[in-house]
């Protein structure tokens, strides 16, 4: 098997991960160190099959560091650990650099850098195992074929994702905001809840959206825990009414959609109570968001989390663009009414 190099400017951060990752050292070897010269020499000199680097590395940053050894080790997998903080500039790495994964910090697990390890040995080897079919004769017509058309298949989705990413993400953080702020009259210190709403959105875009691989059960269970609160009782409640199997790509479609709903409610609402039932018609997966109008009431009026009438507007319409620019090819009843009842659809590939 091949060895890992974390490329970490800081040296406590570096001992933090030694400590993190001794147990996983018994199967791999694991190389540490923070200067970028040291880590070029090692990825010449030894089998490193993933490279972990933080964004930015003080002489050069992660899109600059992919450029040096992109063409000489084209099966070198690139994981990066990053702080989302400034989200359009991470979108852009993301679209330039040749990255595998992302980690998001801070993090206080050892399965936080454990699992990505894993994974990218595993994309190592399969590279390895496309590259080497690219430029030998070996093996038959129809398996190269078959392994061509996967890997252009997977670079094609990750372009895709990565430039759906960058048009819904970017154009909201960088230029919308600003001017959807002036607009609706959003004084500047007010923006800060607008940036803590729309950075979980890039979090889990990135992390369960593009990354994650996780079935469509693990996917349920992580996401209606995540908006559990048994403090006021506020759930998800999540029902597959489809027969047969959901392709991956649909699952990340489907889920998606739900959590975007689901997080707007968290945001805006003091309590809820979400029920979201996904149905199958005419080539169409329909997801149906309902979040019961009574149980966020009192006394008849609706309870507020957030009680900015204008900041509520604009995550409404964050909400309403990263829908319509990422995926969904249509939407009923969410301008009426976005608390009560919300259809999208999904077209099937």
């Amino acid at each position: 098997m091949a060895d890992v190099l974390i490329l970490e400017p800081h040296q406590g951060s570096l001992e933090k991960y030694k400590k993190m990752l001794h147990a996983l050292e018994s199967r791999i070897t694991i190389w540490y160190t923070p200067l970028p010269e040291q880590a070029m020499e090692w990825i010449n000199q030894e089998d490193i099959g993933v490279v972990i680097t933080e964004n930015d590395m003080g002489i050069m940053d992660a899109n600059e560091f992919s450029d040096m050894f992109r063409l000489s080790n084209p099966n070198l997998v690139h994981i990066l650990m990053t702080e989302v903080v400034d989200i359009p500039y991470i979108l852009n790495v993301l679209n330039t650099a040749n990255i595998y994964e992302i980690i998001l910090k801070p993090f206080s697990f050892a399965e936080d850098l454990v699992r990505p390890i894993e994974e990218g040995l595993k994309e190592h080897e399969r590279r390895k195992l496309t590259n080497g079919a690219v430029s030998s004769m070996h093996g038959s017509a129809t398996e190269f074929a078959q392994q061509f058309d996967e890997l252009r298949s997977e670079n094609y989705k990750r372009t895709r994702d990565y430039s759906n990413l960058y048009t819904a993400f970017s154009g909201i953080v960088h230029g919308n905001l600003s001017t959807w702020g002036d607009k609706l009259g959003i004084r500047e210190d007010e923006y800060i809840r607008i940036k803590y709403f729309v950075q979980e959105i890039v979090k889990h875009y990135v992390t369960s959206y593009i990354f994650s691989q996780d079935d469509f059960a693990k996917r349920k269970a992580d996401i209606e825990l995540a908006f559990a609160n048994d403090s006021h009782k506020s759930f998800l409640k999540i029902q597959n009414n489809v027969q047969g199997d959901i392709s991956q790509n649909k699952v990340q479609d489907i889920f998606f959609s739900i959590f975007l709903m689901a997080h707007l409610c968290k945001y805006v609402l003091a309590q809820y109570q979400i029920y979201a039932n996904i149905d199958y018609s005419e080539g169409y997966y329909i997801i149906r968001i309902q979040s019961d109008p009574k149980y966020s009431m009192l006394n008849g009026t609706m309870v507020y989390k957030e009680q900015n009438e204008k900041i509520r507007q604009l995550m409404h319409e964050i909400v309403d663009a990263c829908l319509k620019k990422v995926f969904v090819k249509s939407m009923k009843g969410y301008k009426d009414n976005p608390f009560v009842a919300v259809a999208t659809t999904v077209a099937v590939d």
